[in-house]
């Protein structure tokens, strides 16, 4: 299924424990095809349901742990490697899923979470999988029951899609109107609202484009990290040490970003040098 090159780059993932990862390739492209044939054996009125369940369970886990691995450290060595494998094993999970489901289930940023379509995109980018990254980006359904969701979900699938030209010319609605609610609903709104303002800037600089007051976009990803999850001695005035506001999701897709907007960066046009004949 995987060409040697890409081989290659998933038996490059990180190191784990009654992991072979040089049957890694091997071991995916089974799963793949399992799926493929549940698929074919339920339309026949069959149904393997243990074999399913055990690839459910060996994608789940494989994409959540280097998942973790690529948000801890974006700047780890076989960062690349280790969002593939985590992608392509969301993919899995998906396609698992989508067995039993009618329809593709509506992507979502929440308080506590991102959806894995999400995750599996950006995952995507940090690999430099720019066509598998804009795949998911084409089946990923936009939320329209919350604006700020939505405008958030969509900016994405356009970085995925490499249409940072459209994201450009797309006018960021204020803040106003989308960070609204109280307390703990505000907040979180107000994380994810500064992340949108990040990837915009993304998108400038990947277009080697500067405005003025313009944001750093990772200088934003970490500033969204450090006030979704802040540390004991970071708490904000009024929390005590263990009463912490934590918003995992904003969390988990700042740290993403980090990692996917580092890589943006270090393979775009605009970051090469010039070359002299």
């Amino acid at each position: 299924m995987y060409d040697p090159a890409t081989s290659a780059l998933i038996r490059s993932a990180p190191d784990l424990p009654t992991l072979n990862r040089e049957s890694l390739p091997d071991r995916l492209s089974r799963a793949f095809a399992e799926i493929v044939s549940a698929r074919v054996m339920l339309r026949t009125g069959d149904d393997d349901s243990q074999t399913l369940s055990e690839t459910f369970r060996f994608a789940r886990r494989l994409a959540q742990t280097y998942e973790a691995m690529v948000a801890v450290n974006p700047d780890r060595e076989n960062r690349a490697a280790a969002g593939f494998v985590a992608a392509s094993a969301y993919q899995l999970v998906q396609q698992a899923i989508a067995l039993r489901e009618t329809e593709h289930p509506v992507a979502h940023l929440k308080p506590e979470a991102i959806s894995p379509d999400i995750s599996a995109m950006l995952l995507f980018l940090v690999a430099g999988a720019s066509a598998d990254a804009a795949e998911v980006a084409a089946s990923i359904r936009v939320p329209l029951d919350d604006r700020l969701q939505s405008e958030l979900v969509l900016h994405l699938i356009m970085l995925a899609s490499g249409q940072v030209g459209r994201m450009r010319d797309r006018k960021r609605p204020p803040q106003e109107e989308l960070v609204t609610g109280a307390g703990g609903e505000r907040a979180n709104a107000a994380l994810y609202y500064r992340l949108l303002r990040g990837v915009r800037a993304l998108a400038f600089l990947l277009q080697g484009r500067r405005i003025k007051e313009m944001v750093d976009p990772n200088a934003v990803f970490v500033e969204v990290k450090s006030l979704a999850a802040p540390g004991v001695d970071d708490s904000p005035d009024g929390f005590s040490s263990d009463a912490v506001a934590v918003f995992p999701g904003p969390f988990h897709l700042a740290s993403l970003l980090v990692a996917a907007g580092s890589a943006l960066l270090e393979r775009a046009v605009v970051s090469l040098p010039p070359s002299y004949a």
